[in-house]
């Protein structure tokens, strides 16, 4: 049980602790000729409004084809990654990430099959410390650290590390370095 991972910690363990925040970044769009639905899942961002990304249905996203989503915004499909996804670049002057919370959807876990719900999923498939946008799937084993009462009890016993994806160093927390856990709140 989660609760019980103190009783697991030694002095000197480091846990690391992801702070990216999820984005919208599952999008439902179609075809700009046909209208036939189509979703994009970014995966990563290569530069301003050029992405990698999966698309459903595959075999009939191929390269030239244009998806829109509304609110004006389109991509269109630059070519095809070695593993079977989509290079594609997004149509706007803005960054994407500005647009995604009117066109994006919380990539929510495979094993949730309701309709997802843009203001409470929002909120609930982000960690308490969460903080820099960047993640493009819910952090389920981070969601257990439900407090930052519940970070201080973790750091009294070991250093915390947090990270995120666009992070070039990974600054450690000693339990002396963190006034959370001295403090015990």
């Amino acid at each position: 049980m989660f609760r019980d991972l103190p009783d697991y910690l030694n002095a000197g363990d480091v846990i690391v602790i992801n702070r990216t925040k999820v984005i919208r970044a599952r999008l439902f769009g179609a075809k700009e000729k046909t209208g036939t639905k189509v979703e994009v899942f970014l995966l990563k961002e290569i530069e301003k409004n050029l992405w990698e990304c999966l698309v459903r249905p595959g075999s009939r996203i191929r390269e030239r084809i244009s998806i829109e989503f509304g609110n004006n915004i389109k991509c269109e499909v630059v070519s095809r990654t070695s593993f079977g996804g989509r290079i594609v670049r997004f149509n706007i002057e803005e960054d994407i990430l500005t647009c995604l919370d009117k066109i994006g959807h919380i990539p929510l876990p495979p094993y949730i099959t309701r309709e997802d719900n843009k203001e409470f999923d929002g909120e609930r498939y982000q960690t308490i410390y969460a903080d820099k946008e960047g993640s493009v799937a819910a952090p389920t084993a981070g969601i257990g650290f439900w407090s930052w009462s519940c970070m201080g009890q973790m750091a009294m016993f070991s250093g915390l590390a947090f990270l995120s994806r666009r992070d070039e160093e990974c600054p450690l927390l000693s339990p002396s370095d963190n006034p959370r856990a001295a403090a015990g709140s």
